[in-house]
């Protein structure tokens, strides 16, 4: 019975102490004033509220401004504002048109004309001729066929050729000039393998001229 009631003595004790604690805990609260109470509450809302800081860039050095072509006036602004309208591009000169001539004369003109052949005596050579006109121009081949022998004897004994045209009386309305030295071997293909000088050329001409012509003459002048 002894340790009974010593077991309880203690348990008394243990529970005045803590009363005793807990009564000083209440009285320190009662003495602290109620702004220090909330005062951690409030810093802690400051923090809260606090904006988030602004994170700043690197400014780049301002760049040259580049020059810029004006922009161009919306449409009707001349006309609203009587501004004197951009000149229009003037047209190239138009070349002046030559004559008009009947379909029929230049059909007839465009046709290669062969002519007669002309016969060199004593050198076995015969010299032809081609001629046709076409836009103010008239196109000449002169060819002469022989045997390589009378053709080099002919042609190098020769400064120059003279091509003659005369009209229906045998006046003469035209002379042409072939240096000697511009008649060149046309290939073997031409005029059937036969060896041929030729020589080709454009001069100008009137239609009216070209039309005039009826015959023609070669003459030579020896060097």
């Amino acid at each position: 019975m002894v340790r009974v009631n010593q077991r309880s003595e203690i348990n008394t004790t243990i529970r005045g102490y803590r009363a005793i604690l807990l009564g000083k805990r209440l009285a320190l609260l009662c003495s602290i004033p109620c702004c220090a109470l909330f005062a951690g509450c409030s810093q802690h809302e400051s923090q809260k509220a606090a904006p988030a800081p602004v994170q700043l860039k690197q400014q780049l050095p301002p760049q040259p401004e580049q020059p810029s072509e004006p922009p161009s006036p919306p449409r009707g602004y001349l006309m609203q504002h009587d501004l004197p309208a951009p000149k229009p591009r003037q047209a190239a000169p138009q070349q002046q048109a030559g004559p008009r001539y009947d379909p029929r004369r230049l059909k007839e003109a465009a046709e290669v004309k062969s002519w007669s052949n002309v016969n060199v005596e004593g050198k076995g050579v015969d010299c032809w001729l081609k001629t046709c006109w076409k836009n103010g121009q008239m196109s000449l081949r002169l060819a002469m066929l022989g045997s390589p022998e009378g053709l080099h004897m002919f042609v190098d004994g020769a400064k120059q050729f003279r091509v003659r045209f005369s009209d229906a009386t045998g006046a003469q309305v035209n002379e042409y000039t072939v240096a000697a030295e511009d008649m060149a071997w046309a290939p073997p293909t031409v005029n059937g393998g036969v060896p041929t000088l030729q020589f080709e050329s454009s001069v100008d001409c009137s239609l009216e001229e070209y039309e005039q012509y009826r015959q023609w003459q070669l003459f030579w002048d020896e060097p």
